[in-house]
C-alpha cells in the first residue's frame, strides 16, 4: 500500500518505496500492489490531484516493468475511481473497500466494478459488519435455516455479490466457516 500525498514527488516516492518493499521480501515481482487512497484533497475537491496521478503513473510503470501483474487501489470513492480508470496505461483491476451492511452493501462500488471489470476486494468483512451481524433477525433467520452462523451467512453473501472477501482468520473454527462459506455461497439463490 501507498498513500498520495501533496508533496509533488508523490510518483518518485510511490515508485520508491514499492522497489524498497520488493527488495525487502526478497522477491523480484509480486502479483498484485494497491495504492491506498487517495489524496486528502483529492476526497475534499472529489478530483485526482497531480500527485495522485503520479504515483498511480508509478504503479503502471511497475507493470510495465514486470514486478507485478495486478494494480488497484484501496478505498476510492466510485466518483475518484472513475477518474483514474480512465486514464491511459495498465487498467486498475482491483479495488479494495469496507463492504458494508449499512450502506447497501456499497452498490455503487459494486455496480461500478462490474462495469469496467475491476475485482471488488472486502477486507474485514466480518468485523466491520460486526453491529449489523448482532442487529439482524433476518440474517440470523437465514443462517439458522442453513445451519450456518451468520458470519459465514455474510461471507456467503458477499461471494454471491461477486466480490472477494479478504479474511484473517485468527483460529480453526474461523478458518472452517471461511470456507463453508464458499459451499453455502453456492446454495443461495442469485
Amino acid at each position: 500500500h501507498y498513500t498520495a500525498s501533496s508533496s509533488g514527488d508523490a510518483g518518485r516516492r510511490c515508485y520508491a518505496a514499492a522497489r524498497r518493499g520488493l527488495d525487502e521480501l526478497g522477491v523480484a515481482r509480486v502479483g498484485g500492489l494497491l495504492l491506498r487512497g487517495p489524496s486528502e484533497e483529492a476526497r475534499q475537491t472529489s478530483k485526482l490531484t497531480d500527485d495522485d496521478v503520479a504515483a498511480w503513473r508509478a504503479l503502471q510503470r511497475l507493470v510495465k516493468e514486470g514486478r507485478t501483474d495486478l494494480i488497484g487501489v484501496c478505498n476510492f470513492p466510485p466518483p475518484l475511481l472513475e477518474e483514474l480508470l480512465r486514464l491511459d496505461g495498465p487498467r486498475c483491476s482491483l479495488h479494495q473497500t469496507r463492504l458494508r451492511a449499512d450502506r447497501a452493501f456499497n452498490g455503487e462500488d459494486r455496480a461500478l466494478a462490474e462495469k469496467h471489470g475491476v475485482v471488488l476486494q472486502a477486507p474485514g468483512l466480518v468485523t466491520t459488519n460486526a453491529p449489523a451481524l448482532r442487529r439482524s433477525s433476518a440474517l440470523s433467520a437465514l443462517a439458522a435455516k442453513r445451519g450456518a452462523t451468520p458470519e459465514r451467512t455474510l461471507l456467503a453473501f458477499a461471494l454471491r455479490l461477486g466480490v472477494v472477501a479478504v479474511v484473517g482468520s485468527a483460529s480453526p473454527k474461523h478458518v472452517l466457516d471461511d470456507l463453508g462459506a464458499v459451499e453455502l455461497a453456492a446454495s443461495l439463490s442469485p
